[in-house]
């Protein structure tokens, strides 16, 4: 499934996407991320804000970005979400949210 994303320099926010997915619902956690939410209630996006510090990269650099990938998966007591990002002549950047399992994502 190909990943769509958008980062917008001037907000700081990285919006990632797997396309072809419809939402049905989006949680907003705290003031830091927004998780899209699909029917199955599988998370297919996020927008993360202030991401050059999240990912300890400057902003022009993510303006550079040419891949990202998003995964999902739930250990234990925790829902834990990986992106990470390829910016050319770079190595892959990551960035990790951990939240507890008892947010719920099927409302």
């Amino acid at each position: 499934m190909e990943i769509k994303y958008d980062y917008d320099s001037l907000g700081d926010s990285l919006y990632i996407k797997k396309s072809g997915s419809k939402v049905k619902n989006s949680i907003e956690i705290g003031d830091e991320y927004v998780l899209d939410i699909d029917y199955n209630g599988h998370i297919i996006g996020v927008e993360i804000f202030n991401a050059s510090k999240k990912f300890r990269i400057k902003r022009s650099l993510l303006k550079k970005i040419d891949k990202v990938n998003l995964v999902s998966k739930f250990s234990r007591n925790f829902l834990i979400i990986f992106i990470y990002v390829h910016i050319p002549n770079m190595k892959v950047s990551q960035h990790t949210i951990t939240l507890p399992k008892a947010i719920s994502i099927y409302n």
